[in-house]
Parts: C-alpha cells; sequence; structure tokens
C-alpha cells in the first residue's frame, strides 16, 4: 500500500465530509456528550430500564456500557471495550483487522455468542465470531450478562452473552459525525455516520468504516470496508420499525506468527528480521446482515413490551495459501454460510399485583446452511427454543427470578432451567444465589473433526452454579464478588492434532465430565477527580486438567484515571493508565487457515504485563485522544508465537457536528 496516497485519500474524505456536513443547519435531538459531572461517565456498568430491542435481563446480572461511556474509552475496535466485562478473556494476536479469541470466564467462542441488536453473529459451521465486522460508533449501549441466565438468550450462550444495541436515531436536521485515528504500521481507521429525518417520525441514517494497515511483520496487511444503512418509522410513539442492511469485507495476510525454526531468538521481536510461517497466504471475508424488526407497545399499555425480529446473514470466508506446491486441501479453504431466523418476546410488569410479577415469554426459529464448503457438502437444519422468564418479589428485601428454555435440534428436545435469589438486606449490600441446568448444541465442525467420528454428538449439559456478594459503601463505588462453579457432561473440547499431514492442526474429543472453578473481582470508583475500575479473573480450577495450565491463574484489567475541567469547563480531559496483568500459561495456537484456537502443549508463556498510557481532551463536540500504546515496549505474546504491538503512539479523533 502507498502510505502517501492513503494519507491523501483520508485527508481529502475527511476534508469532503466535513464541507458536505457544514451545508446544512443542523441540529442534534439527542443528548450532548456528557462532561465529568455525568455519572454514565464513570466506570459503573449501569442497569438500564428495558427500552426497546434491550435484553431484559435480571438487574444484578446486567452490566451495560452507554454511548456516553464509550465516547470516553479507548478502543481501537470492539474488543477494547469488552475488557471493561468482568470475566471477559481474549487471545490477542498482536496485529489490526485478526480475528481474535473472544473467551467470557475462559469458555472458548463454542459456548458464548455475540449478539448484534438482537442477532447472533456466531456462523453455524464453526461459531465463530468476527469482531471486526462488528461497528462501534453507532451503539447505543452494550450489554453483557455472564454465569446461570446466560443460556438462556441465546442457543448457545451458556458461558456468556454481549448484546450490541443499536441506537435508534431521531435528527429533525442532519446530523453527522466523524471518528479517526492512526497509529503505527501506516495502521489508519476511519468511521462516518450521516442521519437525517425525512418524516418527523421516520429517519434514515448511512455510514461507513474503513481500515487498513501495513502490519508490523511480513504478510500481516490489512484491509477492510464497511457499509451500513438503517431507517426507522415510528407510529404514534408506540411502536418503532426498522429496517437494516450493512455489509463487510475485508481481507488480511494469514502470516500464522513467527516462524521459530527459521528465525534467530534473538530476532523474534524484530519486524525485518524475523521470519513468519506464511508468507504469502491471506484470508478474505465477505459477510451481509439484513433485519427488520418491530418493538414497541402493542397493546397500548407501556407495561407490556414486544420485540419482534427477522434476520438473515451471509458470509464468505476464503483463506489461501499463494505459490504452495502441496495438497490443495491444506492450501484453499472456502466456506459459504447463511443463517436465518425470527425472533419474539413479550414482557409484562404486573408489579401492582401480589409478588409483583414480571414476566417475558419468547421463541426463536433458525435456519442454517453450509452453502459450500472444502469440509462438508451442502447442509441445511432448523433449530428453535422457546422461553420463559418470571420475576418475583415475595418480600421487599428478596426477589426471585426463575427462567426455563425448551429447545429442539435434529429432532432431539432438551429442556433448560434456572433460578436466581437475590437478597438485599440494606440498600448498599446485595446477595444472589443461582443455579441452571442447560444444553448446548454442537457445532458441525466439531461434528467434523470430533476424533470419536461419531455420527451424531450429544448435546453438551451444563450444570452452573454462581455465589455473587456485592456492597457499595459509597454513591459512585461498589465492590462484588462472583463464584462460579460449572461441571459440563458430555464436554466437547478442542485438542491438537499431532498427526502429520492433516486437514486440521486441532481436533476435538469428547471428554467425559469436565469441571470449573473461578472467582471474579470486580471494582469499580468514581470518587472526587478520579475514576477507576479493576476485573480480576481467578482460576482455581480449569477444564484442561494439570499439568497443562491453558489459562492464566490470574488475569487482572485495570483502569485509572485524574479527569479535570478547564478555562471556565470548556475544556474536559482526562488522563490515566490502562494496564493489563497475566501469569504464566500454556496459552493457544492457532489454526491458520480455519481461525481456530487450540491449547499450545510445548511451550510456557511467561508473566505478562501491558500497559498504555491514555489521554483524552474534550473541547466542543470533538474529543481528541493521545494514546502511547505499550509503554514498558514489553516484548511479549499471547498467543503462540503471534507477538504484541511494540511502543506504538495512537492519535485519534471523535467528532460530532451540531448547531
Amino acid at each position: 500500500m502507498n502510505s502517501h496516497n492513503n494519507k491523501i485519500f483520508y485527508a481529502s474524505l475527511i476534508l469532503i465530509l466535513t464541507i458536505f456536513c457544514s451545508i446544512y443547519p443542523q441540529d442534534i435531538e439527542s443528548t450532548n456528550i456528557q462532561t465529568s459531572n455525568d455519572t454514565t461517565n464513570s466506570f459503573f456498568l449501569q442497569s438500564n430500564d428495558s427500552t426497546l430491542n434491550s435484553i431484559t435481563f435480571s438487574n444484578r446480572f446486567k452490566h451495560t456500557l452507554n454511548d456516553s461511556f464509550i465516547n470516553f474509552s479507548y478502543y481501537q475496535d470492539l474488543k477494547e471495550l469488552l475488557y471493561y466485562f468482568p470475566g471477559v478473556f481474549i487471545n490477542e494476536l498482536g496485529s489490526f483487522g485478526y480475528n481474535h479469541g473472544i473467551m467470557i470466564d475462559y469458555m472458548d467462542h463454542r459456548r458464548i455468542e455475540i449478539l448484534n441488536n438482537y442477532a447472533t453473529s456466531n456462523e453455524p459451521l464453526t461459531g465463530l465470531i468476527d469482531i471486526n465486522t462488528l461497528t462501534v460508533e453507532d451503539l447505543s449501549r452494550i450489554e453483557y450478562i455472564n454465569g446461570v441466565k446466560s443460556f438462556l438468550y441465546g442457543f448457545n450462550s451458556n458461558s456468556g452473552v454481549i448484546n450490541l444495541i443499536k441506537k435508534k436515531w431521531a435528527h429533525t436536521k442532519t446530523f453527522s459525525k466523524i471518528r479517526y485515528s492512526e497509529s503505527a504500521y501506516e495502521e489508519t481507521s476511519l468511521d462516518g455516520i450521516f442521519s437525517k429525518n425525512i418524516l418527523s417520525n421516520w429517519n434514515t441514517t448511512i455510514g461507513f468504516r474503513r481500515d487498513a494497515t501495513d502490519g508490523r511483520y511480513t504478510n500481516s496487511e490489512y484491509d477492510s470496508w464497511n457499509l451500513r444503512f438503517v431507517t426507522h418509522y415510528t407510529f404514534e410513539n408506540q411502536i418503532n420499525t426498522y429496517f437494516s442492511v450493512a455489509y463487510n469485507q475485508k481481507k488480511v495476510g494469514a502470516n500464522g506468527g513467527i516462524d521459530l525454526d527459521r528465525t534467530n531468538p534473538a530476532e523474534t521481536y524484530d519486524r525485518l528480521k524475523a521470519s513468519v510461517m506464511f508468507e504469502n497466504a491471506y484470508h478474505k471475508t465477505a459477510q451481509n446482515d439484513f433485519q427488520l424488526g418491530l418493538t414497541g407497545n402493542l397493546l397500548n399499555n407501556p407495561l407490556h413490551l414486544t420485540n419482534l425480529l427477522l434476520y438473515l446473514s451471509n458470509r464468505m470466508f476464503y483463506f489461501k495459501n499463494i505459490g504452495s506446491n502441496t495438497d490443495t486441501t491444506l492450501n484453499y479453504i472456502k466456506n459459504h454460510t447463511r443463517w436465518m431466523g425470527i425472533k419474539f418476546d413479550h414482557s409484562t410488569n404486573l408489579s401492582d399485583l401480589l409478588l409483583k410479577p414480571e414476566l417475558k415469554l419468547g421463541f426463536e426459529i433458525r435456519s442454517s446452511q453450509i452453502m459450500q464448503s472444502s469440509i462438508i457438502e451442502y447442509k441445511r437444519w432448523t433449530q428453535g427454543k422457546i422461553t420463559a422468564d418470571l420475576n418475583i418479589s415475595p418480600l421487599n428485601i428478596i426477589k426471585i427470578n426463575m427462567f426455563s428454555r425448551l429447545i429442539n435440534y435434529k429432532q432431539t428436545n432438551a429442556i433448560d432451567a434456572g433460578m436466581i435469589l437475590e437478597i438485599n438486606p440494606y440498600d448498599f449490600i446485595s446477595l444472589n444465589l443461582g443455579y441452571s441446568h442447560s444444553h448446548r448444541i454442537p457445532y458441525e465442525i466439531e461434528q467434523i473433526f470430533n476424533e470419536t467420528q461419531a455420527q451424531n454428538l450429544s448435546l453438551e449439559k451444563h450444570n452452573t452454579t454462581e455465589l455473587m456478594f456485592t456492597i457499595k459503601p459509597l454513591q459512585n463505588t461498589s465492590f462484588s464478588i462472583s463464584y462460579f462453579t460449572k461441571d459440563i457432561d458430555d464436554a466437547i473440547l478442542i485438542q491438537p492434532n499431532l498427526e502429520n499431514n492433516t486437514k486440521s492442526d486441532f481436533k476435538y474429543s469428547t471428554s467425559g465430565k469436565v469441571k470449573q472453578n473461578l472467582l471474579n473481582f470486580n471494582i469499580n470508583s468514581n470518587i472526587w477527580k478520579f475514576e477507576g475500575l479493576l476485573n480480576l479473573l481467578f482460576n482455581i480450577r480449569d477444564i484442561y486438567e494439570k499439568p497443562l495450565q491453558v489459562h492464566p491463574k490470574f488475569f487482572l484489567f485495570t483502569e485509572i484515571y485524574f479527569k479535570e475541567k478547564l478555562f471556565n469547563d470548556k475544556l474536559f480531559g482526562k488522563i490515566g493508565l490502562r494496564t493489563r496483568f497475566y501469569s504464566e500459561q500454556n496459552g493457544y495456537k492457532l489454526d491458520n487457515r480455519y481461525n481456530i484456537f487450540y491449547p499450545n502443549l510445548n511451550y510456557i508463556l511467561g508473566d505478562l504485563l501491558y500497559m498504555d498510557a491514555i489521554l483524552f481532551l474534550q473541547i466542543g463536540n470533538a474529543i481528541v485522544n493521545i494514546t502511547l500504546e505499550n509503554i514498558l515496549n514489553n516484548e511479549c505474546i499471547l498467543t503462540y508465537y503471534y507477538p504484541l504491538k511494540d511502543r506504538s503512539l495512537r492519535l485519534g479523533i471523535n467528532w460530532r457536528f451540531e448547531d
């Protein structure tokens, strides 16, 4: 890529957009960017009221990042924002555009789901989630739940759910927004949004995103586009209908990490001298998503809320190793998958009755297809679920949440159920005890690469117990500790495939029963001019047996900021540190052909400390971000053998145009 032409292109595009947006008189009906006096800018993961198109979680098991918080958060893409949620762990690959491995409570993509405005982003062949296709700038908030209740919101969300709620745009005059950032190795990101009400109750919004980098190492170039469109129409302020389209395409060099056999150990972190596994391989992905939804008070009663969603997604994935003379099945992979469905739920609040019941009923029917694949013939199947969620309050200090799910998959029915008991003896103390029994549906790739060669794998059976204690000694300070136990019967574990010349570097094994025990610590505080967050994940017992330590014993994530308003409140700034600490682990390797992570057996990754220094400055409706990434310039890896980014300076601006 020509870096000079690239910079001219971005500068010209920003100039054109600025002139175009300045032609019209502009107004924003939505809330302006909040100052530091607003608690929404603190690190509190707040529980919002039920709103349109929202997952109605139990309050004590719901965490939310709203858009006011996101505006003052450091992020390159969605990945950085997920660290704010307790239990999230990410197998990072160190390069922009790679498909990093998202985990919740050390459970991989097969047991978690990311919902894009309520529709699943996990593709049906592998269950993978490509977070590069999920944009941040048009989000109203991010909702998160882990633990005993998460299974209720997806088919395979037994360990956690992340729900990305899109904004309902409403601007009587033109609104526009630009976010631009750049960093080392010609890394650039540009996101633009243009929104306008055609009628008082009809809004149309378009957006785009462009990402590119030359990469630190050989064959790590990345180039991607995102185009999106959404239109909302509201009937008498009671019912909101919407239609959205999104298209994503990307190409990224699939270098497979550093080749340690061909690299001098002293040159492993030298971007010019280190050799990579694949110098000419690449991944290419194209995906489009369609959604048609309705949400509102169909019964003309604010105590009743109805959601209806139709969704359709197509995904094309290619892996190609150019110029290789070996078997083409090892060097060319093509997977075309499609999934579509209908999702419905209805919530009723009867708080004026005895026990103050709140009831939510719903169903989902999903059809999945493997249209074309290098590893399996055409296949189509349908699965469905019916859910019920009841909250009652027998006493003022006691709440009981009971929930259940009936799933159908390949003529197999399974019933899941759980309960959460919440006790609030004082306003600042909460104790939660929960248990659930749920099933997980194996993905098709687990069947294809299963070492038992069984025709039909059994559903995984998850038994989860959670005990959580929360205390809020001050208004803007909270401390919580959660203890999880999980027993999985008929567990399907991913293992390294040690055979040579196979179609994959990994395999799946049916391991009978496995156990997991872990602790989550979370501290949020906003005192005077300081705000901070701490998440600590303590791995007591791993699903992989010793002596293998696949996951770190400790994973610590912290952020602390000092904030201040200057020049008669015309300038707001905050400066701070973000820290990630990982204890030693075996970690994971990556099958470069399928983007599948599997345990690393032959190398111990030592303790790792990664720190960023971050500065935010708000002037009017512009937020400037300056970040010094990896300030210690530590040479470290999380995934074998993909070095994390070295010390780099990142500059960014988030600019909203208004009168």
